[in-house]
């Protein structure tokens, strides 16, 4: 492969690289200091030439937490509004707000997570949730007075004195997402100031924040912060000045998970996203902790602007080329998951600008066969592998090909860090299923009430196999399962009740090659009063994935399945009563939070009939014997 120079395997590019050539895990001139972490900093040896390998960064032990603002509330740089607090930043503060909220810039200029912006009149809307590191907002030099808008009001006028750098607003964003907890009540953490809070606690200050929709952070909490390291900044200058000379570049980040690597992604994203000339894709391929698709999809996507804290990828402007994989890890089926890989990388070449991609983080096993079929796929032109060092790196590395690698070795274990709160995979899995499935598209609101307590979609289902009937019908064809080996078609509807599925729509005429190759191989079945079976994937055929649904009940007495969706049902109710397209439903594994079904805001008292820790019929505990021997 040649993209602005020879290839080289990542063995010999890791080999090339010498051991003298590093950057300390340390605190630049630039960044500020977190409050509480005052630690002794080495100045690192300046980096000498690059290798055609690319640059290597390291760390020393332990890394830097920042858990809170580095800012002093008093009477004068704080401003309370109805529904809106200004703040006066002095050089060198800033600031971490837990919640969610809009930011107005009216004096000077401010840098969040690396990005600088200047006064102006636009806001910037920011989800500062905990499920992830929480943007820093931090007192900044102007660098283009022309484009400076500062807003001088009469309760703010005290703030625009030499005392102060920069003045910011934040004005609430009350959309719904606040309530979350609720629902789901391992999530209500995740947002600062919740309803079911009787009593106000911490500081003065603190408590002044329970009517808005954020809070300042002001003392060491269990949060964290967006921390960019002196080995980071370098890194992503390294690939930005790259991006500037290469006519095109393709970024793949790796490690283990824990590493920072979505994190690192985010901000190369967000340093290329704030050049209005430049729209970065990126290429989400982990249906685990998936950061730019729905749950258990990988997609390609496009950002014009960068991202402040939580993303959500059904409010994506641009139209993202999805796949549903079905299931949250690649184990699963292997073969689908690579194919289905491979079909998004076929759009890459007609794709201009920088490409980044967000892989699993799963680097050993079969994830080193996953890293070798993507970027067999892909092609990247720089490989950033961020790792806790070892013999296990030349194991992997050996076995990929790049052009330029940047390895950025992590920092180890740090007692603060184990104070940190991490939420779990399966926990975060949920928050994105359920910010999705709540999400009115109408209204632009969460609405975290049980689904149970609305009216279902219904729609009609075809239990016949003709296929001119088939093809003028207007409701749904089939059913695909993803894993149906020796699935009975009469329990059909115990395997889709209470399931998310996803929705595939077909134009006619691929339809029907799809129809004619399942008769062909005999996988069509049909049984009166239930969905038609189809035991055929749609990789063979164009299809186009419109979103996921949630089963409710099937009835098989008037053939219609009641479903949940945030879809947009009437354009699709259209296309199929025109007979445009054909529906089929395409079941994988997706999990469902037991909340949804079992909701608490129902009723706090016990169900009748339900157990969480009686096991059903014919079934018991196993305990595992521990003692037992050969007999001599």
């Amino acid at each position: 492969m040649s993209r602005g120079g020879p290839s080289i395997s990542a063995f010999a590019a890791l080999s090339s690289a010498d051991d003298d050539e590093l950057i300390g895990y340390e605190r630049s001139d630039e960044e500020p200091e977190s409050v509480g972490e005052q630690r002794p900093v080495s100045e690192p040896p300046e980096l000498a030439p690059s290798k055609p390998s690319g640059p290597v960064y390291s760390a020393p032990n332990a890394p830097v937490v920042v858990s809170c603002s580095k800012f002093v509330p008093n009477n004068e740089n704080v401003v309370y509004g109805r529904g809106y607090v200004v703040i006066g930043l002095k050089a060198d503060e800033f600031l971490m707000v837990k919640g969610q909220y809009t930011l107005k810039i009216q004096r000077g200029a401010v840098q969040i997570d690396s990005i600088l912006y200047h006064s102006s009149h636009d806001a910037i809307k920011i989800y500062g949730l905990s499920l992830s590191s929480i943007p820093l907002i931090s007192a900044a030099q102007v660098t283009d007075q022309s484009l400076v808008e500062d807003t001088i009001l009469p309760e703010t006028e005290h703030l625009f004195t030499p005392n102060y750098k920069s003045v910011i607003r934040l004005d609430d964003v009350f959309d719904g997402m606040e309530k979350i907890g609720l629902l789901y009540s391992q999530l209500k953490n995740i947002h600062p100031n919740r309803e079911d809070i009787d009593e106000l606690e911490g500081s003065a200050f603190a408590k002044s924040f329970y009517p808005y929709s954020f809070k300042v952070v002001e003392s060491p909490s269990n949060n964290v912060g967006t921390y960019i390291n002196k080995a980071w900044k370098n890194a992503l200058d390294t690939l930005i000045n790259d991006c500037e000379t290469a006519e095109s570049m393709r970024v793949l980040v790796i490690g283990a998970k824990n590493t920072g690597k979505s994190t690192f992604l985010r901000l190369l994203l967000n340093k290329l996203a704030s050049n209005e000339h430049i729209s970065p894709k990126v290429l989400d391929i982990d249906p685990g902790q998936p950061e730019y698709s729905l749950p258990d999809c990988i997609s390609l996507t496009t950002h014009h602007r960068p991202i402040h804290g939580q993303y959500f990828p059904f409010l994506c402007e641009s139209p993202a080329r999805s796949c549903y994989i079905g299931f949250n890890t690649p184990q699963r089926q292997p073969i689908k998951y690579i194919s289905q890989l491979k079909s998004l990388a076929t759009h890459l070449d007609m794709e201009n600008g920088p490409m980044l991609i967000n892989s699993p983080g799963w680097i050993k096993g079969f994830g080193v066969e996953i890293l070798k079929e993507l970027t067999a796929a892909v092609r990247p032109t720089h490989l950033v592998y961020l790792s806790f060092g070892g013999e296990d790196d030349n194991q992997l590395l050996c076995n990929l090909t790049y052009e330029s690698l940047i390895r950025v070795p992590v920092p180890g274990f740090t007692s603060r860090a184990s104070d940190i709160v991490r939420y779990s995979p399966s926990q975060i899995r949920n928050f994105r299923l359920l910010s999705y499935f709540h999400y009115n598209s109408h209204d632009k609101t969460f609405d975290f009430e049980p689904l149970l307590a609305r009216s279902p979609y219904k729609i009609s289902y075809a239990d016949f196999s003709n296929r001119e009937e088939l093809l003028r019908f207007p409701g749904l064809s089939g059913i695909s399962i993803l894993d149906a080996a020796n699935i009975s078609h009469e329990d059909l509807v115990e395997c889709l009740e209470t399931q998310v599925v996803a929705l595939f729509e077909l134009e006619n005429e691929e339809f029907i090659n799809y129809y004619d190759e399942m008769v062909q191989h005999n996988q069509l079945s049909s049984l009166e009063s239930y969905p038609n079976l189809f035991n055929n994937t749609l990789e063979s055929v164009v299809s186009e994935f419109r979103g996921l649904a949630l089963i409710h009940s099937i009835n098989t007495t008037a053939k219609y399945i009641n479903l949940y969706t945030p879809v947009d049902v009437a354009r699709l109710s259209k296309s199929l009563a025109t007979n445009e397209t054909k529906l089929v439903l395409v079941k994988g594994r997706s999990d469902l939070p037991t909340e949804e079904l079992i909701p608490k805001m129902i009723a706090k008292t016990a169900l009748p009939y339900v157990t969480y820790t009686a096991f059903g019929k014919g079934a018991k505990s196993v305990n595992v014997r521990r003692n037992i021997q050969r007999k001599k």
